[in-house]
């Protein structure tokens, strides 16, 4: 079953580099580049190399076409002792190795499942924990992780599912984004891109147009920003920003 959502996830992104402009796309790049290094990898927020954001840079570069070199890609993968990270960067530096391998192969929807394939390990808990809980008191993510795992295992059924997307859609704000929780200040963009994702799986449409809501948070430099209030940008919210364009 992950790899109808991988493929799903793929067909999200390349849907919404297929959605913009040539100018657009060449914006993009053009930001990513700035988050690329000589080594071909891509750096943090302080612009340090970082493995992380390189996971997520590798995906984005392939789906807008920018090449990459893999000669590079496994010179900086060999450089890493996976013995000295700690349990979260030795699963990511497990995702970035397969996600190297998987792009040398031209399969990058199997790569992209990557992405996600440490969260879904954790998808049952979020979806035992969320059973537990009200749904007004959850937050949307856990919401989202909730109705993805259901849809993994038994199928995508709105019907069945009536309830909880529902209520994923009463928690759309009026601009078109979701908060991450009802305490949360404003929506942002990671949670909407999320959302929006979890609904397409369904076929079902969210309540409120979301374009003016994701125009409002791509930058003029090509980047996204994370919220109103964070206007500081990386790979990993490329990614998201990129993902709510093709998810609806």
């Amino acid at each position: 079953m992950i790899r109808v959502l991988t493929y799903e996830l793929y067909r999200a992104l390349k849907r919404g580099a297929q959605r913009l402009s040539d100018d657009a796309i060449e914006l993009m790049s053009g930001y990513m580049e700035t988050q690329r290094t000589a080594n071909d990898t891509f750096v943090n927020r302080g612009g340090k190399e970082d493995l992380y954001y390189t996971m997520f840079g590798w995906v984005l570069a392939s789906v807008l076409g920018i090449k990459t070199d893999g000669a590079k890609r496994r010179a900086y993968l060999q450089s890493i002792h996976e013995a000295e990270l700690d349990d979260f960067h030795k699963v990511v530096y497990a995702q970035a190795v397969e996600t190297d391998r998987l792009l040398r192969h031209g399969l990058l929807w199997y790569a992209v499942g990557w992405l996600i394939r440490g969260m879904k390990d954790c998808l049952p808990d979020f979806f035992r924990e969320y059973a537990e809980r009200r749904p007004d008191a959850d937050s949307v993510n856990m919401m989202c992780a909730a109705l993805v795992v259901d849809g993994l295992t038994t199928g995508f059924s709105a019907k069945r599912n009536g309830q909880m997307l529902s209520t994923l859609c009463s928690l759309q704000d009026e601009t078109g984004g979701w908060r991450q929780s009802p305490m949360a200040e404003m929506p942002d963009l990671l949670t909407t891109a999320v959302a929006l994702f979890t609904l397409g799986l369904y076929g079902v449409a969210p309540t409120y147009e979301t374009h003016d809501f994701v125009d409002a948070h791509w930058k003029e430099d090509g980047s996204f920003a994370p919220n109103l209030l964070d206007e500081q940008s990386d790979t990993e919210y490329m990614f998201y920003g990129l993902l709510a364009i093709g998810a609806k």
